[in-house]
C-alpha cells in the first residue's frame, strides 16, 4: 500500500499539476489566477 502511495505522489501528482497549471490558468480560459507580484498591502485596516 505504501509503495503504490509513493507511485500515485511522484507519478501522477507532479504529472496532473503540469496538466492543471498548463490549462486552467487565467491566461489560457480557466479559473486558476495568475500569481500576484508586489509586496504586501499598502492600507492597514486593523490601526
Amino acid at each position: 500500500m505504501a509503495e503504490a502511495i509513493e507511485r500515485w505522489k511522484t507519478e501522477y501528482l507532479p504529472a496532473r499539476r503540469r496538466y492543471i497549471y498548463n490549462t486552467q490558468i487565467v491566461g489560457r480560459g480557466g479559473e486558476i489566477p495568475l500569481p500576484q507580484t508586489g509586496g504586501g498591502p499598502t492600507t492597514s485596516y486593523f490601526i
